[in-house]
């Protein structure tokens, strides 16, 4: 799974002279939390240049605590300060062509809720949290008739392939394969599809792998 695939595509932008009270008026009118700044020049296809990034965060801290920046109260003049003053100048980013993973991993490290996407420095997307979560909803989802089994690998195993052939003995379908380390420990989360899905348990077990818990889909689907 890419970025290109998750993302927004042509997110709302803002200028670095944008007044706080239109970021925070275009944050309401666009159900969003974040907002790259852009420079008004554009690139080749109308990509313009990414000069960072301003959260609903950012907004509400730089309006008074008496006014609520979301009910769209003016703010005095001497405060409507422009957003390059509250944005997160030079923000992380991620390519296009990127792993869902990856930038899901750089979400996390970071303590960060949107990457904006950038293609040589021009915005093309925006990914967010909840466009990763929904990434990982239609990977590891449930299927039906399917389980979902976590076992614990040999920190070099390889497993696609013995996966796939104890699939293929079994007569299931593999839904998804996804390996981690967890706990100091490798491990394997593989999905498959088919009324012989137990069959394929077994074969597992009789494998020797050490299976830690399976989910059936009414479980995951709870």
């Amino acid at each position: 799974m890419l970025v290109m695939d998750w993302m927004t595509e042509r997110p709302i932008t803002v200028t670095p002279e944008t007044r706080l009270s239109e970021v925070a008026a275009a944050m309401v009118r666009g159900s969003v939390r974040h907002v790259p700044v852009v420079r008004g020049d554009t690139g080749e296809g109308g990509t313009p240049l990414l000069v960072g990034i301003v959260s609903s965060y950012d907004v509400a801290r730089a309006h008074p605590p008496e006014l609520n920046p979301w009910a769209l109260t003016p703010l005095p003049p001497e405060l409507d300060h422009p957003v390059s003053e509250v944005m997160t100048a030079h923000p992380f980013t991620v390519e296009p062509t990127a792993p869902v993973e990856r930038a899901a991993a750089e979400l996390a490290r970071r303590k960060i809720h949107a990457l904006p996407v950038v293609r040589a420095e021009r915005l093309v997307g925006i990914l967010t949290e909840a466009d990763v979560i929904r990434a990982f909803v239609v990977l590891l989802g449930p299927r039906q008739q399917g389980v979902r089994i976590t076992f614990v690998l040999e920190e070099r195993e390889e497993i696609f392939g013995s996966v796939l052939r104890l699939a293929a003995q079994h007569r299931v379908e593999v839904a998804s394969v996804v390996t981690a380390h967890q706990g100091g420990r490798r491990i394997a989360i593989v999905q498959v599809v088919g009324p012989r899905a137990g069959h394929f348990l077994d074969g597992l077990w009789k494998a020797g792998h050490r299976v830690e818990s399976v989910v059936h889909d009414e479980q995951l689907a709870a």
